[in-house]
């Protein structure tokens, strides 16, 4: 009964404390009375859990630790760099590349979304490594303690914006430190940046757009920077990266080591984003319709010279056509001062349709020096009769025949130019291709075998 009574008594005091908000976790994870403890040791209360018991669930999910965790040195600073290591504090690379896209040919720029991942050795922070617990490879570090420390002065040539997507305010960062005593801050970052392109050979040109990373500030005895040896320091999210008009490529030369002209070493890291155009855009855009019109103007050929609208009809409009077509493409693709290989085939098709309107012009022309008909009629009688006179002066002589007529020579010109101008016009088209293409592919590298491995096929 005893016991009852102030089982009873406990629990009213419990919910009285719940109900006026005044009871805390430590409350309910406090000693029992000992004068409880003999009579209720045979009953089984349920466990409350604790603030050890939470903490430890805690830090098995997640190893931030406290800012207070953290001690910085008065003599810290952040401005500063570490102190030098052998040839230079080393600094770290790893690169992944979400998308590439944003390719403005008018502009020569490109835009590149990627996650880029930077380690880093500061000795004077080699306390900051009791705070990793055993078992663990790193301690996540507050942006508060990341404000506080160090980082290395990285800058991006060419580099037009640099955009971090966020979406409740903060930026997607974050900071490591690694029992081996390197730092690695990882951030997601796009950005935008000229990339000078050639197009000679354009459509068929590869482009190579190069991201050089820099220390502004530091030679390349300060800091040394480099790639990651891991196998991963560059690669792309999704290897068949699919792009509308370009095979997507990276690759990673040796590093450079920079000269600038207050003959200062600076050291640098670079990727460079190879772009080779997909012809098959173009093939079916540009050069297979082309081609077509000049088969087209052939066609006039066949209609007979007498007939001056039809054939006349036929050059006039594959003329204008090409014209029109070369016109609209060359809005669309960058203005540049030299000559491109598109412009030499646009230009070839519109001279070769231009043949045949000029091989018609000719005929017109040789046909109007022929006298008609008529015209040679009486030129015939009158040598006639002026043979007949000479004729009768003369004592047993035999008639001489008529001299051809000296317009003749016309004729014969029209009738061999209608006979073998198709012929040659269409031998001189194929022997423009046979040197066109072998000469576009072979000076463009566009099949070259070195440096195939470094482009990523599309499937």
């Amino acid at each position: 009964m005893q016991l009852k009574m102030k089982f009873h008594l406990l629990s009213l005091v419990l919910l009285q404390k719940v109900l006026l908000g005044l009871c805390s976790e430590e409350e309910w994870d406090m000693e029992p009375d000992e004068s409880l403890s003999s009579d209720t040791e045979d009953l089984n209360f349920p466990s409350i859990p604790s603030d050890e018991h939470h903490e430890r669930k805690r830090s098995a999910r997640s190893t931030v630790v406290d800012d207070n965790s953290f001690i910085i040195d008065r003599e810290y600073n952040k401005e500063h760099p570490p102190p030098v290591i052998a040839k230079g504090t080393p600094v770290k690379f790893a690169v992944l590349i979400f998308s590439v896209r944003g390719i403005n040919e008018i502009e020569q720029e490109v835009t590149v979304e990627m996650r880029l991942q930077i380690w880093w050795l500061d000795s004077r922070l080699s306390n900051w490594k009791t705070h990793i617990s055993p078992g663990k490879k790193y301690v996540s570090i507050t942006h508060d303690i990341s404000r506080n420390i160090w980082h290395p002065d990285i800058f991006i040539d060419y580099v037009k914006e640099i955009k971090q997507p966020q979406l409740l305010g903060s930026p997607p960062q974050s900071l490591r430190l690694y029992q081996t005593g390197f730092f690695r801050i990882s951030t997601r970052v796009t950005i935008r940046m000229a990339c000078p392109m050639a197009f000679h050979y354009y459509p068929v040109d590869k482009q190579e757009c190069n991201i050089d990373m820099k220390s502004y500030a530091h030679t390349h005895d300060i800091l040394a920077l480099q790639w990651d040896h891991g196998s991963n320091n560059l690669s792309l999210l999704k290897p068949g990266m699919d792009l509308p008009n370009f095979e997507l490529g990276l690759a990673a030369p040796i590093n450079p080591v920079v000269e600038t002209n207050s003959e200062n070493y600076y050291s640098s890291i670079r990727f460079t984003v190879l772009l080779k155009r997909k012809l098959s855009y173009h093939f079916i855009q540009t050069y297979i319709p082309s081609s077509l019109f000049v088969v087209i103007s052939w066609l006039s050929f066949l209609v007979p010279p007498e007939s001056v609208p039809g054939r006349m009809a036929i050059c006039m409009t594959t003329l204008l056509s090409v014209a029109t077509m070369f016109s609209g493409i060359r809005q669309s693709i960058p203005k540049v001062s030299y000559i491109k290989a598109l412009d030499i085939w646009m230009v070839a098709c519109i001279v070769f349709v231009f043949l045949t309107l000029f091989e018609y012009a000719a005929i017109l022309k040789l046909r109007s020096l022929i006298p008609n008909e008529e015209a040679k009629q009486k030129l015939k009688a009158r040598k006639g009769s002026e043979a007949s006179e000479k004729g009768n002066t003369r004592n047993n002589s035999e008639s001489q025949p008529d001299a051809p007529p000296i317009y003749n020579k016309y004729a014969d010109s029209v009738r061999i130019a209608e006979k073998y101008s198709w012929m040659v016009c269409i031998i001189l088209f194929v022997i423009f291709n046979c040197v066109y293409w072998p000469w576009l592919l072979a000076s463009a590298g566009y099949y070259d075998k070195h440096g195939e491995d470094l482009f990523y096929k599309t499937k």
